[in-house]
């Protein structure tokens, strides 16, 4: 257990309160798969993230055919399958007899020269990943796709800085790009009845403040 304290405030930071969860984040000029960061520019229209599908697919370990002569993407994960073409708003799903109709139609990158075709092939992520099974959620400035049973690893190294005279800034170590954290609060050492704080970090840092002087805080945190 790590004790520090001030003139003014003692805080107990032990780690009391872990939680498994499952991530894979986007944001609106990035995307990040199961806590990696994809390194290719995406865009956003309407709030509608763009990114080359066939490299965004490798990562999250789905299955991809191409198909030159119709310019045509085919995915494939588990029990599910789509297939994208190339200035068409029709996606084929596999086993549903109606196309569904992407709010952009796929197009085909000028860069980089160096890539093949179907690597620089751009689409709509959301409506896709989440045809194939993988879970989305949008929260107006990250896309958040999960794919089943992923598990990031567990938050570590919970610690304080210097304490203020209301205040604390707590850091801990992170697990992987966009993974979003929670963290909870009590003046007992019961993670049964802690209280968590408003506004979840992106950050694996946080600014702790309107502190009672002199009180005893413990504290714990999830990822989700």
């Amino acid at each position: 257990m790590n004790k520090i304290s001030s003139k003014n405030l003692t805080y107990i930071i032990p780690l009391i309160m872990v939680f498994n969860s499952m991530s894979l984040f986007a944001s609106g000029d990035s995307i990040s798969i199961n806590g990696v960061q994809f390194n290719q520019p995406v865009q956003t229209v309407n709030n509608i993230i763009i990114a080359p599908i066939w490299q965004i697919a490798e990562m999250a370990g789905v299955e991809r055919r191409w198909n030159e002569d119709r310019e045509t993407i085919t995915l494939l994960y588990r029990n599910s399958g789509v297939a994208i073409t190339v200035g068409s708003p029709n996606m084929s799903v596999l086993n549903v007899s109606e196309p569904d109709t992407l709010p952009v139609r796929p197009t085909i990158r000028n860069v980089p020269v160096s890539a093949s075709v179907e690597q620089r092939i751009s689409a709509p992520v959301e409506p896709i990943f989440r045809r194939l099974g993988l879970n989305v959620r949008w929260d107006g400035r990250i896309l958040v796709i999960t794919t089943p049973g992923f598990i990031p690893q567990v938050p570590r190294n919970l610690r304080s800085g210097t304490p203020g005279i209301d205040n604390v800034r707590l850091s801990w170590d992170s697990v992987g790009y966009g993974v979003r954290y929670k963290l909870y609060w009590n003046t007992q050492n019961n993670s049964n009845t802690a209280t968590a704080l408003d506004n979840p970090s992106l950050e694996n840092s946080m600014n702790i403040s309107a502190m009672t002087s002199g009180a005893n805080y413990f504290f714990g945190y999830q990822h989700y």
